[in-house]
């Protein structure tokens, strides 16, 4: 016994259950217009020879194969669009967990920026802190629950540029001040692995990237003063890695992402 399905549909059950899907869908309208041009090569004929079309024949090509037709490639049309869209948006999955991995490296890094014990950092608790330049996050429950994956990853995009710009002046400081600053180059580059991949979903989802305009930052004299801004920075980054970690798992829920 031949098989009835044709090369491109045995193809498509490698290519997975949407493909083979699309592929069915693709066969039925081809078979519903050979159908069409049957029909109206009949009519056409008894035209030729001075006969007229019989009712029932126009009846059939009216009210039989376009409805069905129609309604297929209507099927088809919206298959294609959800499939895209579905497509699209796990191909997103694999880049916020790159992302979260970023986030935890930074955490990790951030909380040694300042290279103090935890008895030293209480010192800096009353200090004052005078970076404004540094991101305002807002964390607020309202806030998380009003998520959208386009505004939310163009705002993550803006923190991390300006966390990169914060820390980047910080290294600068430590050095000019001899103090250490590993931990603060390893976070300057996570920030911008973090930021590459924030910009090529933007990218992806043909959402415009933000521009980031550089801060002020204040004139550092002595190493007292590097310390207390490294302290600062320190605290506000953490916070900046938290609230990263929870937006980016909320956007991988938006997005359907498997669960691992």
């Amino acid at each position: 016994m031949t098989s009835r399905w044709s090369s491109s549909s045995q193809r498509a059950i490698t290519d997975g259950p949407e493909d083979l899907l699309l592929c069915l869908l693709t066969n039925r309208i081809r078979a519903v217009l050979r159908r069409l041009q049957r029909l109206r090569d009949s009519c056409c004929f008894r035209r030729m020879t001075a006969l007229t079309c019989a009712e029932e024949d126009v009846q059939e090509v009216i009210h039989e194969p376009i409805p069905c037709l129609f309604h297929l490639l209507l099927l088809t049309e919206l298959f294609v669009h959800s499939s895209s869209h579905h497509t699209h948006d796990i191909s997103l999955c694999g880049k916020f967990g790159s992302m979260i991995h970023q986030v935890d490296r930074l955490y990790n890094l951030s909380k040694k920026m300042h290279d103090l014990s935890d008895e030293e950092v209480l010192n800096f608790a009353g200090v004052e802190h005078k970076l404004e330049s540094l991101p305002s996050i807002q964390h607020t429950a309202a806030h998380f629950q009003s998520l959208e994956v386009n505004e939310s990853l163009a705002q993550l995009y803006v923190y991390a540029q300006s966390f990169r710009l914060h820390v980047s002046w910080l290294k600068t400081v430590k050095e000019n001040a001899s103090l250490p600053s590993q931990a603060v180059e390893e976070s300057s580059s996570h920030l911008q692995h973090l930021s590459n991949l924030i910009k090529t979903s933007l990218q992806q989802i043909s959402k415009e990237v933000p521009q980031s305009t550089p801060p002020s930052f204040p004139v550092i004299s002595t190493a007292f003063d590097a310390l207390r801004f490294s302290v600062e920075i320190s605290e506000r980054l953490q916070v900046f890695c938290n609230w990263s970690k929870r937006i980016l798992r909320q956007l991988k829920r938006l997005s359907h992402c498997p669960r691992h």
